[in-house]
């Protein structure tokens, strides 16, 4: 089989941790939030343990960690909202990984930018 084939394989699993993302691109100094979910498409009951991790280039930040979740056959569960303020680091962008250890994991590329501070020139004295 092509490549693309394991690529919507992949992308159609029955059940797996998904995030809501309010937009895509960030700047540093900005409140990061985004809500985990549980999404299940499959017939029957599903369970599993995911860990949220911020990563932008060599920095990574903790989210979250959720243990135990559960979502009924055909039914979706609403984890946690987690937040945190962007720090200042070079990388072009960030992703948003939600590791769990059952096949369950998704990964979120998005846009980051390091918010550039410019100082206005001093006026002359007359």
């Amino acid at each position: 089989p092509k490549p693309g084939y394991f690529a919507t394989r992949y992308a159609l699993r029955p059940a797996l941790f998904s995030a809501r993302i309010p937009h895509f691109d960030w700047k540093s100094g900005e409140r990061f939030t985004a809500q985990i979910w549980l999404l299940n498409d499959s017939n029957k009951a599903v369970s599993g343990s995911v860990e949220g991790i911020l990563k932008m280039g060599d920095t990574e930040i903790s989210l979250l960690k959720w243990d135990n979740a559960e979502a009924e056959a055909n039914a979706n569960t609403e984890g946690a909202s987690v937040c945190c303020t962007l720090p200042a680091v070079d990388a072009g962008y960030m992703t948003l990984i939600l590791k769990a250890d059952n096949g369950m994991s998704s990964e979120y590329k998005l846009l980051y930018e390091k918010k550039i501070t410019r100082h206005a020139p001093k006026g002359m004295n007359m």
